[in-house]
């Protein structure tokens, strides 16, 4: 797959991004807020953090995507 162009277009473009998103200093992504998600959360629940989550939820430092 690596050999088609549209494909190594593709992960020319991704290797360029990560770079200048993560190489200059800390990520962007998940700073101040975390993304939680299928397993995460599903680990939180199962280990009985549910009123913390919920803590974290209301007070704006956990995101919860929505569906597409």
């Amino acid at each position: 797959m690596r050999r088609q162009p549209i494909v190594a277009r593709d992960v020319d473009y991704v290797k360029r991004s990560a770079i200048e998103k993560f190489v200059a200093g800390p990520s962007p992504y998940e700073g101040e807020k975390i993304v939680w998600r299928g397993d995460r959360i599903e680990w939180l629940f199962s280990n009985g953090f549910h009123d913390w989550w919920l803590a974290e939820l209301a007070a704006g430092r956990a995101v919860v995507p929505s569906g597409v």
